[in-house]
């Protein structure tokens, strides 16, 4: 009873500050940044709606990085250990990122196309055609992803993008892994199920939030299992950066 206890109170816990952070921090952001768009002049170049997409990702970086600081800070996370590295071991943990992500990104759009061809079979009213799919995914969050990499430098952007799947690395997978400590798998399914309901604020629909959901799950998974048996985020976020620009780019 006191560790089902225990876990109801984690559970209420980490639900706070995702649908703080996620949901209502990220909306405070989207609301400054078409004023922040006219006032550092990029609406002057491009649409208001790019120019404020570009100016989302960057805030999001910022804050989001607070927040990572905040949660290792308030549950003692010792994430120095997981981000801990030797010259020697940084190649070949850099190498097995990319290839992890690759293959997480090819067997993700596997699953994406076999939920989309169910859905179709079982109601006509669904798109039929692929593209359409791909247009829905580009709206909600996902937009200010291609947002930045159309106003930014290109290494700029790509630096930011990094940055943002990383700080989801550090929070998924660093500190809500060791929050849940009941036990590894307790800790997989959960920080799982969070990385996944996160997916789901700023979306216009539910079909557009289709393709994030499976490509979460998979990477929440094998993330997570990975980074009990191993807890290293090195390889973790190459291969989430990978993934995510092997979806974008």
């Amino acid at each position: 009873m006191l560790i089902f206890k225990g876990f109801i109170e984690k559970l209420g816990i980490s639900l706070f500050f995702i649908i703080f952070f996620y949901h209502y921090a990220k909306s405070f952001i989207y609301s400054i940044s078409y004023s922040l768009a006219i006032w550092f002049g990029i609406a002057k170049h491009y649409p208001l709606e790019v120019a404020k997409g570009s100016v989302e990702l960057p805030l999001m970086v910022c804050f989001h990085l607070l927040f990572c600081a905040l949660c290792i800070y308030l549950f003692s996370v010792p994430i120095k250990s997981a981000l801990s590295f030797s010259y020697h071991s940084i190649f070949p943990l850099i190498v097995l990122g990319v290839l992890l992500g690759v293959g997480l990104m090819g067997f993700s759009s596997l699953l994406c196309r076999a939920v989309i061809e169910c859905l179709r079979s079982m109601d006509s009213s669904f798109p039929q055609d692929v593209s359409q799919w791909l247009i829905m995914v580009r709206s909600g969050w996902v937009r200010h992803y291609f947002h930045t990499l159309d106003v930014l430098p290109f290494y700029i952007a790509l630096l930011i993008v990094c940055a943002q799947v990383c700080c989801e690395e550090l929070m998924f997978r660093g500190v809500w892994i060791h929050y849940f400590s009941s036990g590894p798998m307790v800790s997989i399914i959960m920080s799982t199920c969070l990385f996944m309901g996160m997916q789901v604020f700023h979306m216009p629909s539910r079909l557009s939030v289709i393709f994030p959901l499976v490509g979460s799950m998979v990477i929440g998974l094998v993330h997570g299992i990975l980074y009990s048996c191993v807890p290293s985020l090195i390889p973790l976020m190459v291969s989430h950066a990978t993934f995510f620009l092997v979806a974008v780019l």
